[in-house]
């Protein structure tokens, strides 16, 4: 008798791994000769430091941003 694994469900890509996907590709497509690796590596390192918002995170609770059109909002917490 064999026994199979069942079929895993295939999970919608979180906002990290669609930002990765799309990074590296403008990554390569700038700079063709690149290793995947570094490739990976700096898309992983520009993630650190983008603003979120476009990736469908929610900000901290604590913290608020003008968003384009939004006009202006204040800040909950300290300078």
């Amino acid at each position: 008798m064999i026994v199979t694994a069942p079929e895993k469900k295939q999970r919608v890509p979180s906002a990290y791994n669609r930002f990765i996907k799309e990074e590296i590709q403008r990554i390569k497509a700038s700079n063709p000769d690149i290793s995947h690796r570094e490739a990976f590596s700096t898309a992983a390192k520009n993630w650190a430091h983008f603003p979120h918002i476009n990736y469908g995170l929610k900000l901290d609770a604590n913290k608020q941003t003008n968003l384009p059109g939004e006009g202006t909002t204040k800040s909950n917490g300290f300078y």
